[in-house]
């Protein structure tokens, strides 16, 4: 089975919790739209989870938290940082005991899209033109699919695409229900593959609400666990 969640924002209880509720194995795949660090306190244990335990299993794409902790590595390597000095100020920047530089090279390799034949994974989305088009995946740059705060409009709806699952803004900004994934389901489908929504919005905001969801994509059920449960 192929999973999918977005902003866990270093919340390893959570994300454990949620893994044992969906019974994931080492037969499935868990894909991450961006932002496994920040904001929690708990990132060491989840990027030793994500990077070492899981590493087989799990794609994590990147998210506009990843570009700017790149961003602060390429900036410690502009000022002539000693490799002790980097790995020092990248421990704090993370909040984390232990960083390597094989850890730093794995952010910076991180994809900001994924595509299948009926859906894209991004961060924040995929940048249209003036009519709801979306561009061509290799015309977006990184800055779009990881910042860009267009698709999260409720009246927002792509045209003649796949659909595109993304997170960043915390859906209960959108409709003020905790813990929902938002699901824009074309008409006269019946709801049960990728190819019948135009769009589906992932991040349930658990720093915020202390829910995280995700989405399985071989058949679209949702699944949700609580920190107060």
């Amino acid at each position: 089975m192929r999973y999918v969640a977005s902003d866990i924002h270093g919340n390893y209880d959570l994300f454990v919790k949620l893994l044992k509720k969906i019974h994931f194995s080492k037969n499935d795949t868990f894909f991450i739209i961006g932002d496994v660090i920040d904001k929690g306190n708990q990132v060491s244990e989840l990027l030793n989870l994500l990077l070492n335990k899981l590493c087989n299993n799990v794609v994590i794409l990147l998210g506009n938290h990843e570009l700017e902790f790149n961003n602060f590595v390429k900036s410690l390597i502009n000022s002539d940082a000693d490799d002790e000095t980097i790995l020092a100020e990248c421990k704090k920047y993370l909040n984390v005991q232990t960083i390597s530089f094989e850890e730093i090279e794995y952010f910076k390799n991180l994809q900001a899209y994924y595509e299948d034949e009926n859906f894209i994974l991004a961060h924040a989305g995929v940048p249209c033109d003036q009519n709801g088009k979306l561009l061509n995946l290799s015309d977006a740059t990184v800055e779009q699919l990881v910042y860009d705060r267009s698709f999260k409009n409720k009246d927002f709806i792509p045209k003649n695409s796949k659909c595109v699952i993304f997170g960043h803004t915390p859906t209960i900004y959108i409709d003020g229900q905790k813990s929902k994934i938002l699901k824009y389901q074309k008409p006269n489908t019946i709801g049960n593959k990728a190819s019948d929504f135009y769009k589906i919005h992932i991040d349930t905001g658990n720093y915020l609400t202390g829910i995280l969801g995700c989405l399985r994509l071989d058949d679209m059920q949702e699944f949700y666990v609580s920190k107060f449960d």
